[in-house]
C-alpha cells in the first residue's frame, strides 16, 4: 500500500477501453499540476471477455510516458469478476482508494479532468462537492429520470436535498463512506449515502461535454429498477427493504498496477 497518495481519482468503465487514452490525455497532465500525490484507479465492470486484455494495451507504460512537473501518479485497475453496476463498481474503486480525497467521474468523456482543481479548491469550505452541468447535454429521458430522483430526494432527505443536483462528478472526503466498504449489502445509490451520513455539500457549475455515442448503459428497465431501489431510502420504508432489495455485489477478479508488478497494490 501507499501511505503517500492524497488525491485518488476512480473511473469505472464498461465496454469502453477505446476512452481510456484520451482520457489519460487530459487527466494526467492537470493532475501533474495539481501539488498532491495522485493515483487513476480505473474498474472495469466486468466487460466481456478480452476487455481486460484490452485493458493492459491501453495502460501500456510505453503509452504513458508524460514529462509531468510532479511525480506522475500511480495508475491501478480493478477488474471485477462480473457486471456489478455503476454505483456498485465506484463504490469498489473508491474502496480501494489510497487517497483521503477521492474524485469520482465517468470515463465517457463527459466530464472535463480541466475541472477536478476546481471541485478540489471548493472542498476546502465542504465535505463533497458536485460538478453540476451548467447547460443539459443529454437526452429528455434522462432529463426526466434526473428529475424523478431529485423528488424522491426531497422526500427522503427533506429541505436539505433541496436544489442539490447529485452527479457522479464529484470530489469528496473519503471518511464519509469508510463504513460502505465494511458492508456493501443490498441496494446501493452513493449519493443517497452521502446524505445520511450528513456531508456538508456544494455545487460546481461545470461544462459538460457531450459523449460519443455508446451502447446504452441505462435502458429504461434499468433506470426503473434504479427508481424503484432509491425510493427505498423514504423513511416510511424500514432500512432492511434495501438489503431485501439487494443488487449485484462488486467482486475483484483481479488488481493490476500499471508497471505491472509496481508497488502499491490494493487493500
Amino acid at each position: 500500500m501507499n501511505h503517500d497518495v492524497t488525491l485518488s481519482i476512480v473511473i469505472p468503465t464498461y465496454r469502453s477501453e477505446e476512452h481510456i487514452q484520451p482520457l489519460l490525455d487530459r487527466v494526467l497532465p492537470i493532475l501533474g499540476e495539481i501539488k498532491m500525490r495522485a493515483e487513476v484507479i480505473f474498474v472495469d465492470d466486468g466487460s466481456e471477455p478480452g476487455s481486460v486484455e484490452r485493458l493492459r494495451r491501453r495502460l501500456a507504460p510505453d503509452r504513458l510516458l508524460y514529462a509531468l512537473p510532479t511525480e506522475p501518479p500511480l495508475l491501478r485497475a480493478v477488474l471485477l469478476a462480473r457486471n456489478a453496476g455503476q454505483q456498485q463498481a465506484t463504490l469498489c474503486g473508491i474502496c480501494h482508494a489510497h487517497g483521503e480525497l477521492v474524485v469520482t467521474m465517468d470515463d465517457d468523456l463527459q466530464h472535463r479532468p480541466e475541472d477536478i482543481p476546481r471541485l478540489l479548491a471548493e472542498l476546502r469550505a465542504a465535505d463533497l462537492v458536485y460538478g453540476v452541468p451548467a447547460a443539459s447535454v443529454v437526452g429528455p429521458l434522462r432529463r426526466l429520470g434526473s428529475r424523478g430522483r431529485d423528488l424522491i430526494f426531497r422526500l427522503a432527505f427533506g429541505r436539505r436535498a433541496a436544489g442539490i443536483r447529485p452527479t457522479s462528478f464529484r470530489a469528496f472526503r473519503r471518511e464519509l463512506i469508510e463504513g460502505l466498504c465494511r458492508d456493501h449489502r443490498g441496494f446501493l445509490y452513493l449519493s443517497a449515502e452521502f446524505f445520511r451520513a450528513g456531508a456538508r455539500i456544494a455545487q460546481l457549475p461545470v461544462q459538460y461535454d457531450r459523449p460519443p455515442q455508446h451502447p446504452a448503459r441505462y435502458p429504461l428497465w434499468k433506470l426503473l429498477k434504479v427508481f424503484a431501489g432509491l425510493a427505498l431510502y423514504i423513511p416510511v420504508f424500514p432500512p432492511f427493504l434495501r438489503l431485501l432489495f439487494g443488487g449485484a455485489k462488486w467482486e475483484v477478479a483481479d488488481l493490476v498496477n500499471f508497471p505491472e508488478g509496481a508497488e502499491g497494490a490494493g487493500r
